[in-house]
């Protein structure tokens, strides 16, 4: 989750393009990741995973600056949970 933190840095501080990029590689290297962690992985926190970068999303094209800072802070969470349940680094992602 240090890439989504690192969005959540950048929002912050109002470097909305950085965040909001960020995010978006963030969130194609979980579609990349999903196949293989749900060979083993409950599907509760994937899902709910999908559902906060959909609702990043949305705040990134509303301009939603708070929101989305604190969607990506409990993706890189969520993130950060599942890897450790299942010894995944974030470095696999990226």
């Amino acid at each position: 989750g240090d890439i989504l933190q690192q969005a959540c840095d950048y929002a912050a501080i109002g470097q909305w393009d950085a965040a909001t990029a960020l995010t978006l590689q963030a969130n194609k290297e979980w579609d990349r990741l999903w196949n293989r962690l749900a060979l083993s992985a409950d599907h509760s926190p994937m899902d709910e995973i999908d559902g906060l970068f959909a609702q990043a999303k949305m705040y990134a094209r509303t301009n939603a600056m708070q929101d989305f800072s604190a969607t990506c802070a409990r993706l890189s969470r969520l993130v950060d949970a599942i890897a450790d349940a299942h010894k995944i680094t974030w470095w696999n992602l990226v």
